[in-house]
């Protein structure tokens, strides 16, 4: 077997990633999603893969690849533009049942503000309960971009009042 025929089908994700989380780097490139993950909205398929059992994640940036671990990874940011912004009031019935627009602080000293939005059962519907679920990363909806950014690395959440 060659090593063309053991090549899984990929698509490219340009993204920012910060990894650190001392003296963290921060660099734009690309992160690959298997083609059937990238039918899917591009922060599904990359929080899938975040989430999924792999260790190293294949990142480009430029020329060169490099394998990047996982638990190094502070946070992965797609650009505005790349996505649709957050959903609208209508949408957002179907797709998230609660939004809690906040602050968050990372470990590095990096701050962003936006939207946490999520499906959680109606016993928990607090900031709290989205924060403490067993996902290793969050996602964050901001005026710029939309990241996800791992749990670990979040120093404090301020809950900013209600979105909506």
């Amino acid at each position: 077997m060659s090593a063309d025929e053991l090549r899984l089908p990929t698509v490219a994700v340009s993204v920012q990633l910060a990894v650190g989380p001392h003296d963290t780097w921060y660099e734009r490139g690309e992160l690959f999603l298997t083609e059937e993950a990238s039918q899917r909205l591009l922060l599904d398929a990359l929080a899938e893969l975040l989430e999924s059992s792999v260790q190293f994640v294949p990142f480009r940036s430029g020329d060169r690849v490099r394998l990047i671990a996982k638990s190094a990874i502070v946070y992965v940011a797609i650009p505005g533009d790349t996505e649709t912004p957050p959903p609208t009031a209508e949408a957002e019935l179907v797709l998230y049942d609660r939004q809690h627009r906040v602050e968050v602080l990372l470990v590095q000293g990096t701050r962003f503000e936006g939207l946490l939005l999520d499906n959680s059962p109606a016993a928990h519907p607090r900031a709290i309960d989205h924060l403490n679920s067993a996902r290793q990363f969050v996602r964050l909806w901001t005026a710029s971009e939309q990241l996800l950014i791992s749990k670990s690395q979040i120093a404090t959440v301020a809950e900013l009042g209600e979105a909506s």
